[in-house]
């Protein structure tokens, strides 16, 4: 190899580096070119720059690898649990719904186009840089394949596959390209790309809207239970949020007034979200903490904020705060921790004028236990 394409290779060590420092699922760009050098290209491991390059990735990764050794490997093992296929049964829904949500959410019209591309390139139908596309493919292709055989033992996310998913997105822009200039000369804008951004346009008009106005309606707020109001609609998780802090912070000053809360409580849920939400809209502006209280695969980085903060307190108050988008019923979890668990209000959340969402507030009083995760 001459030696610009030696430097390139180390800058691909330090760029996956990073990728792998940001995202686990980074170290799948190795696994493609590591693959793609022993089937097609042998040549590359004569070149010292190759090793360098996989050194300096390492590097790069070891603060990650250095704080789970601190920490019993805690992320990985957190990971494989999410996906661990030994102790679930085939579930076929799983499958179909990873498949649906890669398909839309990648954007139907760029997955189709994929599709055709990737038909093109092995039917030899395309002028494709042959080299180019087989390291894509192999870069992404493996981290597609494996989340979907994971689907057919536990539920996944399709957002997951989406670098692999833009990774091939140069695939197919290479084979407009190609097909483009069979047909075109000039500046043009190819039909596939104008119905991607036609796709894309009206998903976030309407993703818009629905976030600001609700233009689709899941619920009927005279018929529905309180405690269920809103938990159809997903756009309301991201909704109301303000509105429950400041609301929160006037039931949170009239409660000290009165002496129902005692003078430093802190506030506390069961899941990282909405923890984060939480935290930021409604304990930061009160200068009070947020703690969540459960198992380290609900809560995530709170069970590490938990132990930067003050921690946990015999004898101390808190707030509880759940939505009726995702109700869960404070006794479940806090029956255990406190002496007491009373109904404070309910916070009305509207959306362009109408009530949508119920947040229900609850005092937790007295801690007699201390969370042990």
């Amino acid at each position: 190899m001459n030696s610009k394409a030696s430097k390139n290779l180390i800058w691909f060590g330090v760029l996956t580096g990073l990728g792998m420092l940001s995202k686990y699922t980074s170290v799948y760009i190795w696994v493609g070119l590591v693959s793609y050098i022993f089937i097609y290209d042998r040549r590359w491991l004569k070149d010292k720059a190759l090793y360098i390059s996989v050194i300096v990735s390492i590097i790069l990764f070891s603060p990650v690898i250095w704080w789970n050794i601190q920490n019993d490997f805690i992320s990985f093992s957190f990971q494989s649990e999410r996906v661990n296929v030994l102790s679930s049964s085939i579930r076929f829904d799983f499958f179909l719904m990873e498949i649906l949500g890669e398909f839309l959410y990648n954007n139907p019209v760029n997955v189709v186009i994929i599709i055709f591309a990737l038909y093109a390139f092995i039917k030899k139908k395309s002028k494709m840089n042959k080299e180019a596309v087989r390291l894509l493919l192999l870069i992404s292709l493996p981290l597609i394949f494996t989340f979907i055989l994971f689907s057919f033992f536990r539920r996944t996310l399709p957002h997951w596959t989406a670098p692999a998913f833009t990774t091939l997105l140069i695939v197919a822009a290479a084979y407009i390209a190609d097909r483009s200039k069979q047909a075109h000369s000039g500046f043009f804008i190819p039909g596939q790309i104008k119905a991607a951004l036609y796709v894309l346009s009206f998903i976030i008009i309407i993703g818009f809207l629905q976030i600001k106005v609700g233009i689709i309606e899941f619920y009927d707020p005279e018929k529905s239970n309180p405690a269920e109001l809103g938990e159809k609609d997903i756009s309301l998780d991201i909704v109301g949020w303000k509105q429950i802090g400041r609301e929160f912070s006037l039931i949170l000053k009239r409660d000290l007034i009165e002496g129902k809360i005692d003078q430093q409580p802190f506030l506390t849920t069961y899941r990282w979200f909405p923890a984060a939400n939480l935290d930021y809209y409604a304990a930061t502006p009160n200068n009070i903490q947020m703690l969540a209280i459960g198992p380290i695969q609900d809560i995530h980085k709170y069970y590490w904020i938990n132990h930067y903060r003050s921690g946990f307190q015999l004898g101390s108050d808190a707030y509880y705060i759940t939505t009726s988008r995702d109700f869960h019923d404070p006794k479940h979890v806090y029956a255990r921790y406190f002496e007491r668990i009373v109904p404070s209000d309910t916070i009305r959340v509207t959306r362009g004028g109408k009530h949508v969402m119920n947040a229900f507030v609850y005092r937790l009083k007295n801690m007699n236990k201390l969370p042990k995760y």
